[in-house]
Formats: structure tokens, sequence, C-alpha cells
């Protein structure tokens, strides 16, 4: 089973934290960060790094099975490595997840909820959860777990309200929030 790991990316030569990032893949993705990041500035680190034949050095942080909880640990352990190193290189999506830290958190909230109200749309559509989880590519235990409120992820949920056409209520719910934490 692959852990959800909090990683920071060190300078073997100061063992200073530039980068701090989440996974939920165990260490493929930062190892992804060693040729290909999604990030310029962590692309650009790196290849410093290697024009003088040295590598980052990739150290986890913090292990946790529940994989909801990611986005906290990220955060606290940006904001302790930004207090070591001011030149971290995501301290500016720092200050962007804690603007839309309560819109997460409220989002968290509302799975919870949600799941009453996707079972009262499955019901009211008269589809099964086989016949759902078939609809979604997922399994009827996972609509199942949903359903009592459990294990919902964000994209599983989209998922399912996308087949009930409800995408463009919960879009709607997302922006009110954005706009809130000044989007």
């Amino acid at each position: 089973m692959r852990k959800n790991i909090i990683y920071g990316l060190f300078d073997p030569r100061t063992d200073l934290c530039y980068y701090v990032g989440k996974s939920s893949i165990g260490i493929d993705r930062p190892l992804s960060h060693l040729t290909n990041s999604h990030s310029k500035e962590v692309n650009d680190w790196v290849d410093s790094l290697k024009s003088i034949f040295v590598f980052p050095k990739i150290i986890i942080l913090e292990e946790t099975d529940d994989i909801n909880n990611l986005i906290e640990l990220e955060i606290k352990h940006i904001d302790y490595q930004c207090k070591i190193n001011p030149n971290i290189l995501n301290k500016q999506h720092y200050s962007e997840y804690i603007k839309l830290k309560d819109v997460y958190v409220d989002l968290i909230k509302d799975l919870e909820d949600i799941g009453s109200v996707i079972k009262n749309n499955r019901i009211l559509h008269n589809i099964s959860q086989t016949d759902l989880a078939n609809k979604t590519g997922m399994s009827r235990s996972s609509i199942s777990e949903i359903e009592k409120g459990r294990n919902a992820s964000i994209k599983s949920v989209l998922s399912i309200l996308k087949e009930f056409n409800k995408l463009t209520g919960k879009d709607n719910y997302i922006n009110k929030h954005k706009e809130r934490a000044g989007y």
C-alpha cells in the first residue's frame, strides 16, 4: 500500500528545504521533480544543481493514512520551512493555500452532507448503486461509502454529481467560496 506523504526537496550543500509537496502515490511524486517538475521554479532549481553534478535530497517529512488531511499537513510544513528558509520555492502557493483553506474545509464538511443528497438523487432517478457505479467507473461499495458520508473524495463526488447533471450547481458553490477568499 502506498503511503500519503509530505516531502521536502533539500539542497544537499546547505540542508535547506526549497520545496514542500504532498503525494498520495508515495515516492513517485517527489521523484518526478528530479526529471520534470510541474513547477518552473523547481525545474530551474533542480537544473542549477544538476549543472554542478548535485541532486536535491528528498526527505519524507510526514506520513499519514488519512488522505483528507494532506493539504493541512502540507500547509503546516510549508509554514515551518518558510521560517527556516525564506527562499522556499513554493511560498507564494502557501499564501494561496491560506486563502483557500476555509474553502477546502467547507467542501470537506459538505462532502459529509452530500452523501444523503447523492442517495436521494439516485433513488429519485431510480438508479441502483451498481448502475451508478458502472456509469461513474467506481465500485458499488464506493458508492455506498459515499452515500454514508465516508471516503468521499471531491473527484468522486463531482463525478457522481455530473452523472446527475448537478455539476453546475456545485461549480457555482465553489465559485462563491473562491470569491469570498479573494479570487
